[in-house]
């Protein structure tokens, strides 16, 4: 699985010795991971396709990541190890994300969980993309009591790619998926 960094760090600190100071996380991702690092002047080079975090490697490029909001990954999750104030930085960077409706979430701490959270994250990844390009069918509407249940169908296409489609027509019963009906015992726990 290929993981690429989006590494933002400050033009005050040598790339050698960015990459030497957080030698500990890159090399326990590289265990698991193909792992890229994209410096965040190439943030254009990756497509949509490509699964990527934000690496905050040093404090003091919140005003980069700004000025790159319209190309970051959504959601932006942002990967912060605590080293040169990366932490503080990954912190200010996701409230002022959230501040402008994009979701965002910081990976910090243990790393064996942060390896987990990424597996998990990469997963939702691939299922949104299988989305993609798909079309429901949407029968009727929710009754008048249901007042919690509108779809927000141009958020959703903008969202996850899906595309839904109003149709007063049932599907014919061959269309139907077969539902396997389990015997009565097994419906009921006994006690």
């Amino acid at each position: 699985m290929v993981l690429n960094l989006i590494t933002f760090a400050s033009l005050l600190h040598k790339q050698a010795s960015i990459l030497g100071s957080h030698e500990l996380i890159l090399n326990e991702l590289e265990k698991y991971f193909t792992v890229n690092i994209v410096e965040y002047q190439n943030i254009n080079k990756l497509t949509k396709d490509d699964f990527s975090l934000l690496f905050i490697a040093t404090g003091g490029v919140e005003r980069l990541v700004i000025q790159h909001f319209e190309s970051l990954p959504r959601p932006a999750i942002l990967l912060a190890d605590g080293m040169q104030n990366s932490l503080a930085a990954a912190l200010e960077i996701s409230s002022w994300l959230r501040g402008r409706g994009m979701k965002s979430e910081i990976l910090h701490g243990e790393l064996p969980e942060i390896i987990k959270r990424i597996f998990v994250l990469h997963s939702n990844f691939k299922a949104q993309q299988a989305l993609f390009g798909s079309r429901i069918g949407v029968i009727g509407s929710p009754s008048s009591w249901l007042v919690a249940s509108n779809v927000d169908y141009l958020l959703s296409k903008r969202r996850w790619g899906i595309e839904y489609t109003e149709t007063t027509k049932w599907a014919k019963p061959a269309l139907l998926l077969p539902v396997k009906l389990l015997p009565a015992a097994k419906l009921h726990r006994r006690i």
